[in-house]
């Protein structure tokens, strides 16, 4: 037996223990691997009505507008609320999902707590957005939330999701828009827009002082000045590198380690997915159909998609159980499209 095989047991193996309340007993599970086109693994031809009802439930419940999705302050819930709009947008991929939460029962176990989470985020961002576009004489236009979105991100060099008092001083902005001329009038603006007082302005924050001050607002001309402050202090610094960062990495002995990160592991099977593009193996896999297709299909397009691509590479290496899962659903696919 292969070891792609070896493993696709024990992952069975795990997902009868848990799979009796939610599918049934383990006989189903077992009848249901049995039938999925005569190929072991974990994808079954039986459709339950309840699983599908609860996953479109859940779509339904973290949807949210583009400008939206700009006032997540978590920025790793934000990527994953991106790249969720963005499947629904994709039928292909929305199906292939449908399918492995339909099937699968640890993806369905982690997949119900993490959308919870993303629930909770998408509440607070609608109701900041639905309070940035009101019908108030210094709203925003939903237009112009992005782009002060892009203006955020330019400013918060540390990737942070907040801007610090210094972050703000260098980046230049409001000395460049003429809102603040000295560090008093820069200490009083940031203040007022940390309406938490917690010494750091989220995007919230920002999109709020925004509506107070329309210079601000010209997201776009603030952006471009903006970079080019920045490019200006940049360049007056020579940046070299360490001898220490050119140095491979050793471990134990001496000996260079080459295990892969989960990062590195991940974006090997996006390129192998690319790979199968308008191949003979891709044309033959397709024309078998049925589940398996479908996955196989919703992984293509998937990986044609960056939002798709970034959320689904924030799982693969934040939630070790559902790494496990990818691992298997990536054997099953390369078993589908090589034999």
């Amino acid at each position: 037996m292969s070891t792609a095989m070896t493993r696709l047991g024990l992952f069975l193996a795990f997902l009868i223990p848990h799979s009796g309340a939610l599918m049934g007993g383990d006989h189903v599970v077992l009848r249901r691997a049995a039938r999925y086109h005569a190929i072991p693994g974990c994808v079954n031809m039986l459709a339950d009505k309840r699983h599908i009802e609860r996953f479109n439930e859940m779509l339904s419940e973290v949807a949210l507008p583009e400008g939206a999705l700009a006032l997540v302050e978590d920025q790793q819930a934000r990527v994953l609320l991106r790249g969720v709009s963005e499947a629904m947008e994709v039928e292909k991929v929305r199906k292939a999902f449908e399918i492995l939460y339909e099937d699968i029962s640890p993806i369905r176990l982690a997949g119900g707590v993490i959308f919870k989470q993303l629930a909770k985020h998408s509440i607070a961002a609608t109701q900041v957005y639905e309070q940035l576009t009101s019908d108030s004489t210094d709203s925003l236009s939903s237009a112009t939330i992005q782009p002060l979105a892009n203006l955020f991100d330019a400013i918060d060099v540390d990737d942070s999701g907040s801007l610090s008092m210094q972050e703000l001083k260098d980046s230049g902005l409001l000395q460049t828009l003429g809102l603040a001329s000295d560090d008093v009038a820069l200490n009083d603006f940031f203040s007022r827009a940390d309406e938490n007082s917690d010494g750091e302005i989220s995007f919230a924050e920002f999109a709020l002082a925004a509506m107070k001050e329309p210079k601000l607002q010209q997201a776009e001309i603030a952006l471009e000045a903006t970079l080019q402050h920045l490019q200006t202090v940049q360049s007056s610094f020579q940046v070299t590198e360490s001898s220490e960062a050119s140095t491979p990495r050793k471990g134990w002995g001496g000996l260079k380690i080459s295990r892969k990160s989960p990062g590195e592991r991940f974006d090997e099977m996006v390129e192998i997915f690319s790979s199968w593009d308008d191949t003979p193996k891709l044309a033959a896999a397709s024309e078998k159909g049925g589940r398996l297709g479908q996955v196989l299909d919703g992984c293509l397009a998937g990986s044609r998609s960056p939002r798709v691509v970034e959320a689904l590479r924030l799982v693969y290496c934040e939630y070790s159980a559902l790494r496990m899962a990818g691992d298997l659903i990536f054997k099953l696919m390369q078993t589908f499209v090589e034999k």
